[in-house]
């Protein structure tokens, strides 16, 4: 009795591991290797993924920022400055 539930876990054990391994064997997987992303079995399927070129200097929006800045300490100071008639 007891050799036979011995046997029924080293079979189930070894159905187990023959199960992943064959699901591993079966499934692809798309993975990314110094830099160049592997396809999977399924890339002919796969949404195309288009990023549009942007601006090449990083930090445009600080600078548009800063001059909008400058702008309006600019305005605030004519508006401070007394009027003349």
């Amino acid at each position: 009795m007891e050799r036979n539930i011995r046997n029924r876990w080293i079979i189930g054990g070894l159905m187990a591991v023959l199960a992943s391994g064959a699901l591993t064997a079966l499934t692809g997987c798309q993975m990314t290797q110094n830099g160049q992303t592997l396809p999977s079995p399924y890339y002919l399927d796969n949404q195309i993924q288009y990023f549009p070129a942007g601006n090449e200097f990083q930090f445009q929006g600080e600078v548009d920022r800063m001059k909008r800045e400058q702008v309006n300490r600019q305005l605030s100071q004519e508006e401070s400055l007394p009027q003349r008639r």
